[in-house]
């Protein structure tokens, strides 16, 4: 029996642990996109606070993106590199070849530390028809994510749960 509750305690610790290894990317949420007049700081900031209710600020701007995109192997997402763990970003695009928008804004859900967007959410087939992208603004702070440590911890709790409820029944029986 013990042997049993510790082969069953190792092995939900051991799932519970490398779940999130086996998980693709995860494409952020496009929210909101414009065309706006300029790209400096207080613009961009000013549209942001006013689509989302105000109180955030202005992180961080990266001007030197080129070549840093990386295909993430499922089409047209893509992924890039973040300095902070924004909860929003915005992506500016380059001279785009007709009428469509240039500053899309995101809500940072799954890799905090990267950037992943779909080219198609944004009217692109590919990342040469936007001719590169200007720049990555970031907003915000981080938003709080469950570490692998915690996960391994509440694991561990709910296989003990299991194991006393098991040994109770069991006294009840006899």
């Amino acid at each position: 029996m013990k042997k049993t509750l510790l082969a069953i305690l190792i092995a939900g610790l051991a799932i519970t642990g490398l779940s999130g290894l086996a998980q693709a990317v995860t494409i952020d949420t496009l929210l909101y996109e414009t065309k706006l007049a300029d790209s400096s700081k207080s613009t961009e900031l000013e549209w942001v606070n006013g689509l989302l209710g105000g109180g955030f600020t202005f992180l961080y701007k990266d001007e030197n993106l080129s070549g840093e995109w990386t295909n993430e192997g499922e089409g047209r997402i893509y992924s890039h590199a973040l300095v902070n763990s924004p909860a929003y970003f915005l992506i500016k695009t380059g001279q785009v070849t007709d009428d469509k928008n240039t500053h899309f804004l995101f809500q940072n859900i799954g890799e905090l530390n990267l950037a992943v967007i779909n080219l198609s959410a944004m009217g692109f087939n590919t990342i040469s028809n936007i001719t590169g992208v200007s720049h990555i603004s970031e907003f915000g702070g981080s938003t709080p994510v469950p570490e692998p440590a915690t996960m391994l911890l509440f694991g561990a709790g709910m296989a003990g749960l299991v194991g006393v409820a098991r040994q109770r029944k069991n006294k009840t029986i006899l």
